[in-house]
């Protein structure tokens, strides 16, 4: 972290936007989010653009996070970064906004073909839904995919769990769907799932 301050200073570094993102990201892992604000400061390219709209999500700033989204628009509509930042601001806004954003990561799978990144998303934007089976069915694809199965597939128990509770109960019980959306957005810099 100190060699990052140290070329986020120096004439010969400073101005790199590649530096400047990586050191974004890296703050973002050490939770130094003031840093890491510091760091994309110029979003001068798509990608720190998209981290940037990213970590204002983090922080439930959606209206900065529009913004950033317009930039990207402005750039580039159909490139993928555009598309993926637009699909976590529907998310992120809920209700009707998930629909559009389930139909982003469906045409971002029909392209690219089925990442970890994507079924997560859209396995939270089926449980905004209320689509338990389409999400649980998303979070195995996940499963099956994926290296770090255990987190997966507590989500997907959960899950499957709460799907069951939701059955058989009122559907107002929300603390389990609420936790359920929590531990789907799958921060990897969480060591568990918590209370919400």
């Amino acid at each position: 972290v100190e060699t990052l301050g140290t070329w986020l200073t120096e004439k010969e570094t400073r101005e790199n936007s590649t530096v400047q993102l990586v050191a974004a990201i890296i703050y973002q892992r050490e939770d130094l989010q003031k840093e890491a604000f510091t760091a994309l400061k110029k979003q001068s390219t798509m990608e720190q653009t998209a981290l940037w709209a990213q970590m204002c999500l983090q922080i439930n700033r959606c209206d900065l996070a529009e913004q950033s989204f317009k930039k990207l628009e402005s750039v580039d509509e159909d490139a993928t970064l555009t598309q993926l930042v637009g699909a976590w601001i529907n998310l992120h806004k809920g209700g009707e906004n998930t629909k559009e954003a389930a139909y982003t990561y469906e045409e971002l799978i029909d392209k690219f073909g089925s990442s970890l990144t994507l079924l997560n998303g859209l396995a939270v934007a089926k449980m905004h839904q209320k689509d338990y089976d389409e999400a649980q069915k998303r979070l195995q694809e996940a499963l099956a995919k994926s290296d770090n199965t255990d987190r997966i597939a507590d989500l997907e128990q959960a899950l499957a769990a709460a799907n069951e509770r939701v059955r058989e109960q009122a559907p107002d019980d929300l603390r389990v769907l609420l936790r359920i959306d929590a531990c789907a957005r799958l921060d990897p810099s969480r060591e568990d799932f918590g209370e919400p």
